[in-house]
């Protein structure tokens, strides 16, 4: 059967097992104890050091400021120079697309050109032929006159 504790009873064991588990916290209480006991000791010295923190952290601030500003100068800058750029590798692009263009036009041009004077070679063989075969009968015929 289980028994009861009454309330006059103190039980000791809970007790027990509770300051053991505590043990384990020891080494951090040690260690907590002197920064509280330097706390309310030196609360007097830390209102001193707070204008020193104080300063400190608006000077921070004004470089932070000074930092964010450079920053976004330096942002739009790079954005300007980006641009820049950009409109630069475009006028690149139409220009390369204006140069092809331009070759192509031109290996036309020089298609149609061999074309015609291939047409111009033919035209004088042919001319050459009929000329060499009308001095042979020239000469045929006066050689039989």
């Amino acid at each position: 059967m289980l028994k009861s504790h009454s309330a006059t009873e103190e039980p000791t064991l809970p007790n027990l097992r509770s300051l053991s588990q505590l043990r384990s916290l020891l080494p951090y209480a040690a260690k907590l104890l002197p920064v509280i006991t330097g706390v309310v000791v030196a609360e007097p010295a830390r209102r001193a050091d707070l204008s020193t923190v104080d300063r400190r952290f608006g000077e921070i601030q004004i470089e932070s400021r000074g930092l964010r500003s450079q920053l976004a100068s330096q942002g739009e800058e790079i954005e300007r120079i980006l641009r820049k750029h950009e409109e630069g590798l475009d006028r690149v692009a139409s220009g390369v697309e204006s140069i092809h263009r331009e070759q192509q036009e031109l290996a036309k041009t020089l298609r149609s050109l061999v074309g015609l004077l291939k047409g111009l070679f033919f035209a004088i063989l042919f001319l050459l032929v009929s000329l060499t075969a009308l001095s042979a009968l020239i000469l045929f015929h006066m050689s039989h006159v």
